[in-house]
């Protein structure tokens, strides 16, 4: 797997191949309810548990999700309304830590990448079609449009769930 950072020509190219001719808006719209279904009698204290040195917990992941909508939701909403404004990138082990996720309910987890989904998804549906060829420059990989952005965004939520998948066999009991 590629790093988002240091290797991020690989990184996209995974993330698109994951999607590969999928709806990115189906992948997006999916992924809630794929995670609830699949943790719907999964123990929090599994939730919480890293399965390695650096590893992510299936809450840190799912944190991250919902840390992922917040971001990549300013992200499109900046290259919606501004003439290729500049985007940050961020470091997403540095916000995951930052932001306690092991700390807080699954449920609260879940509630807020639903609702951050929802509102997102909400823009991409209104605004799909020519506006989708705006474009921000990315601090660390250059021009990406809200078109490529969508699509890295549902190839994202699909490495991702596998990735709760291989923590899952990696803590359970």
């Amino acid at each position: 797997m590629a790093d988002p950072v240091t290797e991020f020509e690989a990184y996209r190219e995974e993330l698109l191949e994951l999607l590969g001719d999928d709806d990115p808006l189906d992948v997006l719209a999916q992924t809630p309810r794929k995670i609830e279904e699949r943790l719907k009698d999964s123990r929090e204290s599994v939730l919480s548990k890293r399965p390695g040195e650096g590893a992510w917990s299936v809450k840190e992941v799912i944190g991250h999700l919902g840390d992922s909508e917040w971001v990549y939701g300013y992200r499109m909403r900046m290259m919606l309304s501004h003439d290729a404004p500049e985007i940050a990138g961020y470091d997403q082990d540095v916000m995951v830590r930052g932001m306690s996720h092991n700390e807080r309910p699954i449920s609260m987890l879940l509630e807020e990448l639903r609702r951050t989904r929802g509102l997102n998804l909400d823009l991409y549906r209104r605004t799909r079609g020519p506006a989708w060829e705006r474009y921000g420059q990315h601090a660390e990989r250059g021009a990406e449009s809200v078109d490529l952005s969508v699509r890295l965004l549902a190839g994202h939520d699909r490495r991702h769930l596998a990735q709760i998948e291989r923590t899952l066999d990696a803590v359970t009991d």
